[in-house]
């Protein structure tokens, strides 16, 4: 999303919410939109567009919505598809007793499954053992409660990611602890309590 596109959203929210912005300074509604532009830049302009309007028309709380909600609507969408934890096993099993162990195709079948479900099985060793449980036994039960727990972790995570822009992906990869520009050096005049200014976030 643009700088443009952002202020474009950030019209829309001053409409709707325009207490939240009475007595804020030129300084911080420029670091507000700096902010949200920040955390939406990799997210097409429609998609937050959307789920503002969604928030807007299905919230009976007057307060504007902070930057994780409207990402966590985004996500609903973007992952609406997704299997869940037991339909994920389903398509484990299924996939696996498609072929034999010898089958070449078998190794085709593990390849085509999704990333987040290889790694919930343990890869090929795991995709290769589970097929040799007997549906009855005990451990058979025992690995699909460990493959779903896994995989609903592995869900989770992707979400998570998934609500980082690329910069600070990249920053909390290299173990940067500091965002230069939320740097307290930084912070606008008039906003002394951080407390109030994380609630605007």
């Amino acid at each position: 999303m643009t700088k443009k596109e952002t202020l474009s959203i950030i019209n829309v929210l001053m409409s709707y919410y325009p207490d939240v912005f009475k007595g804020m300074s030129d300084e911080q509604t420029k670091t507000f939109i700096e902010i949200w532009h920040k955390s939406f830049e990799d997210v097409a302009y429609e998609e937050v567009q959307a789920a503002v309007m969604d928030f807007i028309q299905n919230s009976v709380d007057k307060w504007m919505p902070k930057i994780g909600q409207i990402k966590q609507i985004i996500n609903n969408y973007r992952f609406a598809d997704v299997p869940n934890e037991m339909e994920a096993f389903e398509i484990l099993i299924k996939a696996r007793r498609s072929y034999s162990i010898y089958d070449a195709k078998s190794i085709e079948a593990y390849n085509s499954l999704p990333d987040a479900i290889k790694r919930a099985v343990g890869g090929k060793a795991g995709f290769v053992s589970i097929g040799t449980l007997n549906t009855e036994s005990t451990q058979y039960g025992v690995e699909k409660t460990n493959f779903m727990r896994v995989y609903k972790s592995e869900l989770e995570r992707a979400k998570q990611d998934a609500n980082r822009p690329n910069w600070l992906r990249t920053a909390l990869e290299e173990g940067i602890k500091k965002i230069d520009y939320l740097s307290v050096s930084e912070q606008p005049v008039g906003i002394s309590d951080t407390s109030s200014y994380e609630e605007i976030i």
